[in-house]
């Protein structure tokens, strides 16, 4: 009996698990600390100091220094006496209530506007609030900001007033605009990714507009070489696979690549667990020698098809197929054959999104061989020595072939089903994925992990004191973080891992099928039962005919093999 002896990895995992887990906590902490100072500097560290100063100039120069947007009647406030105000250092409430003291105005939060009112008129009615916000808008001007779903300013918005060609604002980086129109006039406001919205100018009560984004407009962006194009402006063949389509019952990627690409042929020459990698090439070979395949990018760094085959559908952003010679261009003579690009998620501003995934499937062959059973199998083959030689002998007597028919004694005549003895029916898979993404708008993450389990379907023999089936333990870790270092620099840092573990027969999957279609099924039984000559035997009395056989049950259950690959 042979054994391989296991390689630890044990500690060297737990290293790189380490460093990987300790990295992405070091990333979101300075995530969460950068975000709670961005935030800060609007509540805190104000710096006032005005003589004799209109109200008006005051509340100007509060919002200027804190970002927030101030609304009110200027008429009125032009009216009231004017004021001093000193402040170094104050928080924003310390300095609204400074002006309180003095002006008594009061001054009401909604969203990140602040409404502003004589003290008589703040009798928290909407009809007051209505009277404010109408007071802040100047006659024929309409002021604002428009925002996403999730409340976060969006800068470059265009705002245009329907039917008047040149009369148009965008936002500016705090997502706020001011446009000159009349009442009855319409305002659009529309950005890319985004649904237009349309609104009467007399009628915008809220002065937040919100922007939903457009699924299909985003699903429209294709990735090419380094950065991205409008699918209406590329000229070159490019292939834009949907994730939703790559989220197959299988721990292997390029098993989902055959029939969802136009001009991609993938075939798989395997089956087994860690051997089932697809082949595939891109509108065929278009190269000599022995690298056929195409360029693989994965978040621009060149890999190979084994890393593609182990990359979860839960990390992809995009998933791109450039097959052209416009398309491919830029990578000259190595995309030769076609250029595969993927790019991995990142982090979006909002709040930590976390998402779970487990699924767990069955497997069974699609196809299996159809062998002849063995009375059959022993009369072609009499059939075939006699067609080669009629004077010669024959291997099968008629006694075997009836007394194997009979199925008395299965012991001295055999009739082996290999496949049914040696393998099972189905086996069952499992996958699990948990990713979380979030951030804000100085640093955004998004860390994931998945653990897959893949199963063979070889039989094992409770005699013996391992598992000769073959299983794959394979673990994927990844961390993308982006930090806006300045307005104009971005720092983005990507760590990924993928850790495998293999177990299995030291023959392989592959070699096991092929022997048993290849072995004799009537010659010998696959094992002895213990007698009185063999009661202290430490194996099992595995069969065989002349010593030249061979015995693939005794080759599957003989021991294992296992390896590791990071």
């Amino acid at each position: 009996m042979y054994y391989f002896k296991k390689f630890k990895i044990s500690k060297v995992f737990i290293m790189r698990f380490t460093l990987i887990f300790t990295l992405s906590c070091v990333l979101l902490s300075m995530t969460t600390a950068t975000e709670v100072l961005s935030q800060a500097k609007k509540e805190s560290g104000i710096e006032i100091s005005l003589t004799n100063a209109s109200v008006v100039s005051v509340i100007k120069a509060i919002g200027e220094e804190t970002g927030y947007e101030f609304f009110y009647d200027e008429a009125q406030l032009l009216q009231m006496e004017r004021i001093t105000i000193r402040l170094k250092n104050a928080t924003l409430q310390e300095t609204l209530q400074q002006v309180s003291n003095q002006t008594g105005l009061k001054f009401r939060k909604l969203d990140d506007v602040y409404f502003v009112s004589r003290a008589a008129e703040s009798d928290g009615s909407n009809k007051s609030e209505a009277k404010v916000r109408q007071g802040a808008q100047q006659p024929g001007r309409i002021s604002g900001t428009v925002v996403d779903k999730d409340g976060f300013p969006i800068p470059g918005v265009t705002i245009i007033v329907k039917g008047k060609t040149g009369v148009g604002v965008t936002t500016d980086m705090d997502g706020r605009y001011s446009i000159q129109c009349e009442p009855n006039e319409t305002l659009v406001f529309s950005f890319i990714g985004f649904t237009s919205v349309e609104r009467v100018a007399g009628d915008i009560n809220r002065v937040t507009i919100t922007l939903e984004e457009d699924a299909m407009a985003l699903e429209e962006v294709v990735v090419v070489a380094f950065g991205t194009q409008k699918k209406e402006s590329v000229i070159g063949s490019v292939t834009t696979v949907k994730v939703k389509d790559l989220k197959v019952p299988s721990s292997n990627l390029t098993t989902a690549i055959a029939g969802n690409m136009a001009g991609v042929i993938a075939y798989q020459r395997s089956g087994e667990p860690g051997q089932d990698n697809a082949d595939f090439f891109v509108r065929g070979i278009t190269t000599f020698g022995t690298n056929t395949n195409p360029l693989i990018l994965i978040d621009g760094v060149e890999l190979t098809s084994a890393d593609l085959a182990r990359l979860r559908p839960d990390d992809i952003a995009s998933f791109s197929v450039l097959k052209d010679a416009t398309a491919t261009a830029l990578y000259g003579v190595r995309g030769a054959n076609g250029v595969i690009l993927v790019t991995t998620k990142q982090g979006q501003v909002g709040p930590a999104k976390i998402s779970f995934r487990f699924e767990n499937s069955f497997s069974s062959p699609t196809q299996t061989v159809k062998v002849a059973d063995p009375i059959t199998y022993m009369r072609l083959h009499n059939e075939a020595m006699l067609t080669r030689d009629p004077s010669g002998g024959i291997l099968y007597s008629q006694e075997k072939i009836e007394m194997t028919a009979a199925g008395r004694y299965p012991f001295i005549y055999p009739a082996n089903d290999w496949l049914n003895l040696l393998f099972k029916d189905y086996t069952m898979n499992q996958r699990a994925n948990l990713s979380v993404g979030g951030g804000g708008g100085v640093a955004r993450y998004y860390v994931s992990g998945s653990y897959n389990r893949d199963n063979g379907m070889m039989k094992v023999d409770k005699r013996q004191n391992f598992n000769n089936n073959i299983a794959i333990n394979n673990y994927n870790l990844r961390a993308n973080v982006n930090i806006d270092v300045t307005k104009t620099t971005e720092m983005i840092v990507r760590l990924s891992g993928n850790f495998e573990d293999y177990k299995g027969p030291i023959p392989g999957g592959t070699e096991m099928y092929s022997m048993i279609l290849h072995s004799n099924p009537v010659l010998f039984p696959a094992y002895y039962p213990i007698d009185e000559d063999h009661l202290y035997s430490e194996h099992i009395l595995f069969g065989n005919y002349d010593n030249s056989k061979t015995n693939p049950y005794a080759e599957m259950v003989k021991g294992y093999k296992d390896k590791s690959r990071s």
